[in-house]
């Protein structure tokens, strides 16, 4: 935890064995925060980035 595989040059998150950027749950974890903990409802992929 804590650590991201590649950042591309447009500042995304990618997952490369997945093919895809991190979700909004996953940045939140990546900085420390515990997303499991949080009661996350109506907000949107962009709020949690």
């Amino acid at each position: 935890l804590g650590l991201s595989q590649c950042l591309t040059p447009t500042g995304v998150f990618y997952v490369a064995n997945r093919g895809g950027p991190l979700v909004g749950e996953e940045l939140l974890m990546l900085q420390g925060i515990p997303a499991e903990d949080l009661l996350l409802t109506k907000e949107s992929e962009a709020n949690l980035k």
